[in-house]
This record gives structure tokens, C-alpha cells and sequence, in this order.
């Protein structure tokens, strides 16, 4: 959750500890002020929350405060698989240099139309994927606007997740296009992120 009106960004998420959910600061920029800061109500996690929106996960094998709980926006993008950089496991150094002067691997929407790039990652990460060209899922982590440089387009920045038996895994970050973000119809959706 971010505090409106802030360059610094509050970020609050809720923890499970104890058998309760307990809401704690993530982040807080030096110039926030906690004293006028209120918390959303719609961001509140409880246990109806989990039970309703992820009956799937199963919390109890996780140590308490290992899973972080928020609500947040979904939305599902295809990563053009002829855009990630070649590069084998046995590369030299040289081959890496190349490989970080490589563009971006790009996102596509539904429609194959260009929305925005993920970040690099190490060629065993991208094995994984290289057989998939269907949809993945991204949450929205933030949003980057230059209201000064109207040339510059807003951004959502977002993270490509996995869920496994009911609990999301950071894959990859994404920078999208906030007008394709927007066409994708992004859901609000309740994350537990181990």
C-alpha cells in the first residue's frame, strides 16, 4: 500500500504471526508523515481474506512472518520468446558483455501488440520459459510518471509471479506501459508472497 500524495512512498503489507495477521511497515521514505498517514480499509487482510481468496495455500508450513500478504492488481502478458538474448550456461565473460548490451526481452498483450519489458535474467532462469508462450501473471508493484515530462509515459512497474499450492513466487520484474496495463483489465487480487 502506498501513501497518496508522498514522493516517498509508505509501503505496508501484513505478516502472519501467531496465528494473526499482523500489518507492518515495509518501507517508509524519510519523508512521510506516519502522523497523517491513514491505511486504507480496503487493504486490510484477515483470515476470511485468506480463506475466501486463497484456499489453496497451505500457510502452516511456513514459519511465521515468512509470507507477506497484500492486495494488489493482476494482469497477464506473453513474453516474446525470440526477444530474450541467447546465451548458454558455458558462456564466458565475453559472451555476458554482450548479453547485457542486448535490449530488453519485450512483453506482448493479448493481441501480440507490444505493452512493455522485463528485466535480464541468467540463461538457466530463462530454461524454464523458453517452452512457454502463453500468458504470465504480473501484480502491479508501482507506478513511475514524470508529471513534468508529459513526453515521458507513465509506467506501471510490475513483477512476474508463479503460484505454487497457493502462494506466489517473484519470477522477473516488468516495466509496462500504463495505458497497456490498463487495456489488459488488470483484477485487484490478494497475494501471499513467500
Amino acid at each position: 500500500m502506498f501513501i497518496k500524495g508522498s514522493e516517498r512512498p509508505q509501503i505496508k503489507c501484513h505478516i502472519r504471526r501467531n496465528n494473526q495477521f499482523v500489518l507492518v511497515e515495509a518501507f517508509r521514505g524519510e519523508d512521510t508523515n506516519l502522523e497523517t498517514a491513514k491505511t486504507d480499509p480496503s487493504t486490510e487482510v484477515s483470515q476470511t481474506d485468506v480463506d475466501k481468496y486463497l484456499p489453496t495455500s497451505n500457510l502452516s508450513t511456513f514459519a511465521d512472518e515468512y509470507v507477506l500478504f497484500f492486495w494488489t492488481e493482476s494482469a497477464f502478458f506473453t513474453i516474446d520468446q525470440s526477444s530474450i538474448p541467447k546465451v548458454t550456461k558455458d558462456a564466458t565473460i565475453n559472451d555476458f558483455s554482450a548479453y547485457a548490451n542486448e535490449p530488453r526481452p519485450i512483453l506482448r498483450d493479448h493481441v501480440g501488440k507490444e505493452a512493455g519489458t522485463v528485466c535480464k535474467m541468467a540463461p538457466q532462469h530463462w530454461e524454464s520459459y523458453k517452452n512457454k508462450n502463453g500468458p504470465e501473471e504480473f501484480i502491479l508493484v508501482g507506478r513511475r510518471s514524470i508529471p513534468e515530462i508529459p513526453e515521458i509515459l507513465p509506467v506501471i512497474l510490475a513483477m512476474q509471479i508463479e503460484w505454487i499450492e497457493g502462494v506466489a513466487y517473484r519470477v522477473n520484474m516488468a516495466e509496462i506501459r500504463e495505458d497497456a496495463w490498463l487495456e489488459a483489465g488488470p483484477e485487484r487480487k490478494l497475494i501471499a508472497m513467500a
